[in-house]
């Protein structure tokens, strides 16, 4: 889903943005959003924001929008694990052997295979 933002919504905050984007989301994924429990990931401190008494007219209309769906809203914390992903998914399909290229440096990666019931974690050395 993409859309552009124009005029005054460029000069929103960024908690701002991202309200917008959320209504916009819930209002294009409308059965998605009422069938299915959805858990907002963000680094943003939007449920602090979004239930605060004074607000101003936009984020209120928002706010009463996007209750009707029951979203819970969780803190990001960390981006190592999409780190990881990114780098995987970046990754050309065909690996090339050292021994293919000959005079071409080659990077070399370690993980040190950190994971718990929990959760896991990823440490990277290149």
């Amino acid at each position: 889903m993409s859309k552009a933002m124009v005029g005054a919504e460029t000069r929103y905050s960024q908690v701002e943005k991202t309200a917008l984007a959320l209504k916009d989301v819930a209002r294009k994924l409308c059965p998605y959003f009422q069938a299915h429990q959805v858990t907002v990931l963000t680094n943003q401190p939007l449920r602090v924001i979004l239930y605060k008494p004074y607000l101003s007219e936009r984020m209120l209309k928002w706010v009463i929008k996007l209750s009707e769906y029951g979203i819970k809203h969780q803190r990001r914390l960390s981006l190592k694990g999409q780190v990881m992903v990114d780098f995987i998914a970046e990754l050309p399909k065909k690996q090339a052997h050292p021994a293919d290229h000959p005079g071409k440096q080659w990077w070399t990666l370690h993980v040190d295979g950190v994971s718990k019931v929990s959760r896991s974690g990823v440490g990277l050395i290149l």
